[in-house]
């Protein structure tokens, strides 16, 4: 269990909702996305963590796979996963697993 602070400055509420909304769907747990990002950590990378594309970006390929190329910038490695084929059913399903006990609580403040 972590704790975050994110604090976003000169940018006008609307983004700011939009950021929060975006984060919030990142880290809850994992319902039906069209896209997820499967990511692999522990030793000989063998633990698979999986986090939905926020709404915003999942709209089509093309959004879905800028998020992906700034996640992979900012955050490491990667696969973007398609949830609508047979193998991504496969993915969504062990994500949604993986994601049952995530707790979210988020504060949004403005000042």
């Amino acid at each position: 269990m972590g704790r975050y602070q994110i604090a976003l400055h000169g940018v006008g509420k609307l983004e700011e909702t939009r950021f929060h909304d975006a984060v919030e769907q990142l880290f809850s747990p994992i319902d039906n996305p069209r896209h997820i990002i499967a990511t692999t950590s522990g030793l000989f990378r063998r633990r698979y963590q999986y986090f939905p594309v926020p709404e915003r970006f999942e709209r089509n390929k093309t959004l879905a796979a800028t998020f992906w190329k700034h996640w992979q910038g900012y955050v490491g490695r990667g696969q973007l996963v398609y949830t609508r084929t047979v193998w991504g059913r496969g993915a969504l399903q062990a994500a949604r697993l993986s994601s049952a006990d995530r707790k979210v609580k988020t504060n949004m403040q403005w000042r």
